[in-house]
């Protein structure tokens, strides 16, 4: 393993060979990305746009996202029983005609812990959602039998409307041991066009009634944290700089965290089984010529570390485990490895993805070292051994649903 550089004051780009340079690997010659990039996954020769990925406790892994074929833009869901090696379509009842589906977990409510899919309406094709000013929001399911089939249910959260229809159902946390139910949601400005606000939703009775709250200091893209105990830490895109707020009453009052500069106006967060937080730039500043930029919080998100910085390009997806190992990837398609819960990070010219120029990815640990990534929305890609190489996922012969 080599151990990524401090900060140079200098520009470099974030390719691999950028990378080469920056862990003084020997010879070129002697670099191979690991393997040739797959095919996206596809459904009868129809490409699938994945959107959002779930792993339940028994290593069962779901995606939900869209495909366009013969009969238009359908929503999809599919389940691996095998931690992503194979997929399977599942089948949905009702159809999803003209939706873009997503994932999300409710903590709590009527059926603790399950698992819904929903999203937005985006139209017959994708080329006509394009031309759309606002997607308004979808009907919901819920999964049974352990995703094997999903059945209409009621809708367990609000959901609005949205101007743009790649966007992702956020995440429900628990926020207190009294069971509250905290969300974030990117909801367009009454009267203005273009215009995105956040809301902190919050419900202590079940799901079953919503208050809301608008944040002043985030534009959109909001993503949410929480340790069950109280705390919370929220971000997105700043209105004017980036901006962390931070709750220790489930939500109730709010207050900007301290986060030493540089930070972007547009941040993402991420919350470790072992309770370390981490927030990363989504736009690539470069900063003494560093592209990665990547602060820590031990404290619940009220305080934040200078950030880390690598020349790799900006963080895509990050995902861990309760011991402490924590993994992230770059826009490069290099995986970075932290065995002490993001205090060092390491990596290595062989630990990469199947692709080098990536724009989006999710990741998600399902447990002994089994990592399941999406990469471009149309990739899933699997490693056994903490990100160290990579197979791609391959589509069942049989494929249920419509």
């Amino acid at each position: 393993m080599i151990t990524l550089l401090p900060p140079r004051p200098m520009v470099a780009a974030w390719r691999p060979a950028a990378l080469l340079a920056l862990c003084a690997v020997p010879a070129c010659a002697s670099f191979q990305s690991p393997s040739a990039e797959q095919a996206p996954l596809n459904l009868a020769g129809s490409a699938v746009m994945v959107n959002s990925v779930d792993c339940s406790a028994d290593g069962t892994v779901v995606t939900a996202g869209c495909v366009e074929g013969a009969r238009g833009v359908q929503g999809i869901v599919l389940r691996s029983a095998d931690r992503g090696t194979s997929w399977q379509r599942v089948p949905l009842d009702p159809p999803a005609p003209g939706v873009s589906l997503s994932l999300v977990r409710i903590p709590g409510g009527s059926a603790p812990g399950a698992l819904f899919a929903s999203g937005y309406r985006v139209g017959a094709s994708l080329f006509d959602g394009q031309l759309a000013s606002s997607y308004p929001n979808a009907p919901w399911w819920i999964a049974k039998d352990g995703g094997l089939a999903w059945r209409g249910a009621d809708a367990p959260m609000p959901l609005y409307a949205t101007p743009d229809p790649s966007r992702r159902m956020p995440a429900v946390v628990v926020g207190d041991r009294s069971g509250t139910l905290v969300s974030v949601h990117d909801h367009p400005e009454p009267g203005m066009l273009g215009s995105d606000r956040v809301v902190v939703i919050r419900s202590d009775a079940g799901g079953r009634h919503w208050t809301e709250r608008v944040l002043p200091q985030l534009a959109g893209d909001a993503n949410i944290v929480g340790d069950g105990q109280g705390q919370l830490a929220v971000t997105g895109r700043g209105r004017e700089a980036g901006a962390i707020l931070w709750s220790g009453d489930a939500g109730v009052t709010w207050a900007e965290a301290r986060v030493p500069p540089p930070v972007s106006a547009d941040l993402r967060l991420y919350r470790n089984p072992d309770g370390t937080l981490f927030a990363w730039d989504t736009t690539g500043f470069e900063w003494h010529g560093m592209s990665t930029h990547l602060h820590r919080s031990g404290d619940g998100g009220r305080s934040w570390s200078l950030p880390m910085t690598f020349r790799l390009g900006p963080i895509l997806a990050m995902t861990g485990s309760g011991d402490g190992r924590v993994l992230a990837l770059t826009a490069s398609g290099v995986v970075l490895v932290s065995d002490d819960r993001g205090l060092h990070w390491h990596g290595s010219a062989r630990r990469l993805v199947p692709r080098d120029d990536i724009d989006e990815a999710t990741m998600i640990a399902s447990g002994d070292g089994v990592v399941v990534a999406t990469l471009d929305r149309g990739r899933i890609i699997r490693s056994t051994d903490w990100g160290e190489s990579w197979s791609a996922a391959r589509m069942q012969a049989a494929v249920a649903g419509p």
